[in-house]
């Protein structure tokens, strides 16, 4: 993520894909895991510790949705 006002996007339409997306679909813990990757990079340039906490929050959602054996689950523990 090159300039600020791209991250601040990236992070507005995933939050846009999380609100429609229904409970049970399989691409929710994805889209929640990629908004927590957004908030990753927002830390890392900001490092606001609340970004940080939004990124654990959402990974650790991910995690909790995806089913034991599932293949993206080893890439739902890369923070």
């Amino acid at each position: 993520m090159g300039e600020p006002a791209d991250l601040e996007n990236s992070i507005k339409c995933h939050c846009r894909a999380l609100a429609h997306t229904p409970d049970g679909h399989p691409c929710l813990p994805r889209r929640y895991a990629d908004l927590g990757a957004s908030y990753t990079h927002q830390y890392r340039r900001t490092g606001d510790p609340a970004d940080l906490e939004k990124s654990i929050e959402h990974h650790s959602h991910a995690l909790d949705l995806t089913p034991d054996g599932h293949p993206d689950l080893p890439d739902g523990m890369l923070i």
